[in-house]
């Protein structure tokens, strides 16, 4: 069985009376807040079209068709999905796509073409598709995703209709940890990652995966004996369950910060709320031009990091936190 998409009713909506009125573009821009269902939700798309038996109330194809059973095996030619190859969609990749979908579709009544985080289109892929785009053939469909408008070409989103992805709101969040069997048994910690993720399901999942959370629990132990006198032992340990410093755990020790910023101001719920008294301690403990200081130093090494720079961990995990402590001013 296809699996059911959450939310995105308006969405759902509009393109579900594209297809009963027959009035399909033939190109879409989905955009907006990562994580949120929209490659998902392209592919159901997709499969809704083609689907000979389609529940368009619910968006959700049959599942057991001739065309439904071609896609749940990856076997349907009419469905192209186009995923970065590395850091790109190259232009091999778009040859080979247009090449090969240069006719309409074989036994489908549409032929679909997904591109996944289209802002990563080549420079030398992006004049081919754009072509592509400006000469339109009947009974084929583009439809790029991509997080970020803006890494487009004002040429290509003019000519594709434009569908805005907004986040999931908590209820669904929940709904989608729940069907997926989140082995989390803490309601707190179950808030936090609901409260964390910030509407994106993609997030959530990963914040409830086993190493996530792991890795949280040992940056917690640093910053429980930072300001004891059984720091120097157990910082050691905690740092030795790193194996590098990735963008999740300055994601994670920003997450903290900024609550200590948030209850510093007053202002905003906590994510951590499982930790509500340690932020409080940090909150009391250090001024608000500390926890600023230590908010830049995050980002600072999170933009370093996500250039594939490697750092030393040991080094980053002391600049943020020296850059709060009260003792070295």
């Amino acid at each position: 069985m296809l699996e059911k998409i959450l939310g995105h009713v308006k969405q759902k909506r509009i393109l579900s009376a594209s297809v009963k009125n027959d009035r399909l573009a033939h190109a879409y821009l989905f955009t907006g807040k990562d994580g949120v269902g929209k490659r998902s939700l392209a592919l159901e798309f997709a499969r809704l079209v083609n689907c000979e038996n389609p529940d368009h109330i619910n968006f959700k194809a049959c599942s057991v068709c001739l065309s439904c059973e071609k896609q749940s095996k990856g076997l349907n030619p009419d469905i192209e999905l186009v995923e970065p190859d590395g850091n790109s969609i190259k232009k091999e990749q778009i040859t080979g796509l247009l090449g090969a979908q240069s006719l309409s579709s074989l036994f489908n009544r549409y032929k679909f073409i997904i591109i996944n985080e289209a802002g990563k289109l080549s420079r030398d892929a992006v004049p081919m598709l754009l072509k592509t785009i400006e000469e339109p053939l009947q009974k084929r469909v583009f439809i790029l995703i991509e997080s970020r408008a803006d890494l487009l070409l004002d040429t290509i989103k003019s000519r594709c209709q434009t569908l805005k992805f907004g986040p999931l709101p908590p209820e669904q969040i929940k709904d989608i940890l729940v069907s997926k069997g989140t082995p989390v048994s803490d309601e707190r910690i179950f808030e936090y990652v609901i409260r964390a993720s910030e509407g994106s399901a993609a997030k959530a999942l990963e914040l409830t995966g086993e190493k996530c959370l792991e890795v949280r629990g040992y940056i917690f132990t640093m910053l429980e004996a930072y300001y004891t006198s059984r720091q120097l032992l157990e910082i050691k340990t905690a740092k030795k369950k790193f194996e590098n410093i990735t963008v999740l755990v300055t994601d994670l020790l920003s997450g903290f910060f900024y609550d200590v910023f948030k209850d510093k101001t007053g202002q905003g719920l906590l994510c951590n709320v499982d930790k509500e008294e340690l932020v409080k301690k940090y909150s009391k403990l250090l001024p608000l031009d500390n926890i600023m200081n230590m908010l830049s130093e995050i980002d600072i090494s999170k933009s370093v990091i996500s250039r594939n720079r490697i750092l030393n961990q040991d080094l980053v995990l002391n600049n943020i936190l020296v850059k709060g402590d009260t003792r070295n001013g």
